[in-house]
């Protein structure tokens, strides 16, 4: 029978450490971050090296990254905090990107597109009718038109 490793095994055979930090060389999410599995549950793998470094993670503080690596894993490199600390160490990173437009998922008209339904509006068209033509609900048009939405543009 096949010996078992420990987490803490487990886990730092999935660590590639360089001078400065260290990777997580394991299972990533789309977004850059480690994940680790423990019984069958996922957990972040910044999350998990602090408490294997015996530092207890409050279940209502972020993880924050003093390196801006989201694969790194080094104890060192990592710091509790709450939220709106870690998303202002994100924009101050420059890595806040916000969806906006026509990238955002949720889209249904182009820039072009509304830039054009201004347009008409001003010259007089009904957004009802704007509406239909644009395959949106008439909400959306009145959104941009009184600049609701889609403000950037």
């Amino acid at each position: 029978m096949g010996k078992h490793l420990s987490i803490e095994d487990r886990f730092w055979g999935k660590v590639q450490k360089t001078r400065t930090c260290w990777i997580w060389i394991g299972t990533r999410m789309k977004n850059g971050y480690g994940i680790f599995s423990i019984n069958g549950k996922n957990f972040l793998a910044h999350r998990i090296s602090r408490e294997l470094a015996g530092v207890p993670v409050p279940s209502d503080l972020d993880t924050r990254h003093t390196c801006h690596n989201r694969a790194c894993v080094r104890p060192s490199h990592l710091l509790h905090g709450t939220r709106a600390e870690n998303m202002r160490d994100m924009v101050l990173a420059g890595r806040h990107h916000p969806c906006r437009g026509e990238s955002h998922g949720s889209a249904k008209l182009t820039k072009v597109q509304v830039l054009e339904i201004r347009s008409r509006i001003g010259d007089g068209e009904r957004p009802v009718d704007l509406a239909f033509e644009f395959g949106v609900n008439d909400r959306t048009v009145s959104n941009i038109k009184h600049r609701k939405t889609w403000k950037h543009v």
